[in-house]
């Protein structure tokens, strides 16, 4: 889960990349609490999306939920036990007055 506060609402666009390493992953994408997007991925598949979003002024939540993780039905990692589900490359916020990066 990623929060963004925003002075003001306005239009936004949210762009991100991920690798799954989990055959059959499911990957649901809310944007304040509403489902924008439902990902599947064939393993090892490198994802790039960018979704309209609009921003209200306050608190916004982005929120990632996997089907599987490490260790749950799939461990594609024996070294690591971490519940890891997805490796995320970027994901950015861009709107009228410049770009916001988290770069992971």
């Amino acid at each position: 889960m990623m929060l963004m506060n925003s002075a003001h609402g306005c239009g936004a666009t949210i762009d991100f990349e991920f690798l799954n390493p989990i055959a059959g992953q499911v990957v649901e994408i809310d944007w304040n609490g509403s489902r924008i997007s439902e990902i599947k991925s064939a393993q090892n598949e490198w994802v790039r999306r960018s979704f309209e979003v609009n921003l209200q002024r306050g608190s916004n939540q982005l929120s990632f939920r996997y089907a599987d993780w490490n260790g749950r039905l799939d461990r594609f990692s024996t070294q690591d036990s971490r519940p890891m589900a997805v490796r995320f490359h970027a994901v950015e916020r861009s709107r009228n007055q410049g770009t916001l990066s988290y770069l992971l």
